[in-house]
């Protein structure tokens, strides 16, 4: 069962923001960030795995390791301090929404999985800070 809980979160962790084409952007401050996720699904909620990264104005989406081949970021809309995207795999699609206040952040993913006869949602709270500049 782990195998099909692991593909979503990977997915649903990582989407890279390709230039919105906007001069203004959210109030977010560039630098390392530590970013926390909390995974509840039907009947089970994951233990939280926090990670750091480093956001910048082109790179506004928390990732958590890299998105799978078979995943597409068809949306980006950025409006005010809210990032917001959604994405579409092979076994699941879902949305998500990041709002920034300067050196924080918080937001929420929603997935619907289908995968190996199973079908279920998935959400993620996400919260994080600016922890300092990025490392060289």
């Amino acid at each position: 069962m782990m195998n099909i809980i692991s593909k979503p979160v990977v997915l649903v962790s990582f989407i890279a923001l390709s230039a919105c084409g906007q001069a203004q952007g959210p109030d977010v401050q560039e630098g390392e960030w530590e970013v926390t996720y909390t995974t509840k699904m039907p009947g089970m909620t994951m233990p939280a795995a926090t990670v750091r990264q480093c956001l910048t104005k082109e790179m506004l989406i928390p990732q958590q390791q890299e998105q799978p081949a078979d995943c597409e970021v068809p949306k980006i809309t950025v409006d005010g301090d809210t990032v917001s995207w959604e994405i579409n795999c092979a076994s699941s699609k879902g949305s998500g929404s990041v709002t920034y206040q300067g050196d924080q952040m918080s937001g929420t993913i929603k997935v619907n999985v289908n995968s190996g006869g199973m079908a279920f949602e998935m959400e993620s709270e996400i919260t994080g800070k600016r922890i300092g500049d990025c490392p060289l």
